[in-house]
């Protein structure tokens, strides 16, 4: 299985959606959408049963942020909003964590995208837990790219410190399998 995720700076309507996985029927590959309104993007998951190339992802989708892995995206809205640019530099400025692929603020909010391969995702929610209490804040977080089952398994065995995880360990993979999801 090959994984990718998309991110369109702006909102994808249906007709734009379709001509995408239409370019994406060459990878044999499926396609899970989010628009988010609040930070303005759509996010795509792409699972494809077949390999592909960074190359042929990026010519299928030349107009995305095309990313040859499955990643994490969040949104975190921090209070106080003053806390904003911190976060921005722990988690966007040159000593960040290796994985995090971009970050940036989006109005009110810090947009996070990292690779869970590489960063867990603790790492990301402390750092930003340990420079939110510098100003005694608070955060919510909310989740722009629908998980892969790739960024589900690496979660859960990173939490539950289970490295021999895989996908046919997890009971929501064996039914969406048994469903024909997957």
């Amino acid at each position: 299985m090959k994984f990718a995720t998309l991110r369109y700076d702006g909102l994808l309507d249906t007709h734009q959606r379709g001509a995408v996985q239409t370019r994406l029927r060459t990878l044999e590959a499926r396609v899970v959408w989010h628009n988010d309104d609040a930070t303005r993007r759509t996010y795509a998951a792409v699972e494809s049963s077949r390999d592909f190339s960074d190359e042929q992802l990026r010519s299928a989708v030349a107009d995305a942020r095309a990313y040859p892995r499955s990643v994490i995206a969040l949104a975190v809205t921090p209070r106080p909003a003053e806390a904003l640019p911190v976060l921005l530099e722990a988690l966007g400025g040159p000593g960040r964590p290796a994985g995090v692929l971009d970050c940036a603020i989006v109005g009110d909010e810090l947009c996070v995208e990292w690779d869970s391969q590489v960063t867990a995702a603790a790492l990301i929610t402390v750092t930003l837990d340990a420079e939110l209490a510098r100003f005694n804040g608070t955060r919510t977080t909310r989740l722009l790219r629908p998980l892969g089952v790739e960024a589900i398994v690496k979660v859960a065995a990173d939490g539950l410190g289970a490295t021999q995880l895989d996908p046919q360990r997890i009971l929501e993979v064996l039914l969406g399998a048994s469903r024909g999801d997957r």
